[in-house]
């Protein structure tokens, strides 16, 4: 899964107050039950023996239709239209942070 973040989940605990730490808990277990059972599937569905089903089918024709019919469905996928106003967002934040600790360091010097 290239380009995926990893979240460091120590480090946002320490940054938590006491008080909603147990139920940062509860939604780091959340997450990690969830991407376990994602990264358990299989990457591609098995192929299905359309032959074995013709040979058990009484009229193979019959057979013959539902792998047309399974052959031309699609499953559209959405396009991403918010990674880039995203990224873009991000390198702001950056920045706009960088400065503050600049300006702040100076303050403090």
């Amino acid at each position: 899964m290239a380009g995926r973040k990893v979240f460091d989940f120590i480090k946002l605990t320490n940054q938590l107050p006491a008080a909603v730490r147990a139920d940062f808990g509860a939604l780091r277990s959340r997450y990690e039950t969830a991407t376990a059972s994602v990264t358990a599937l299989p990457s591609t569905l098995e192929p299905i023996d359309w032959n074995y089903y013709s040979s058990r089918v009484g009229d193979p024709a019959l057979v013959e239709d539902f792998k047309a019919k399974y052959g031309a469905v699609v499953v559209p996928r959405p396009a991403d239209t918010a990674s880039a106003g995203i990224a873009e967002m991000e390198s702001t934040f950056k920045k706009d942070m960088a400065d503050y600790v600049a300006s702040a360091e100076e303050r403090i010097a």
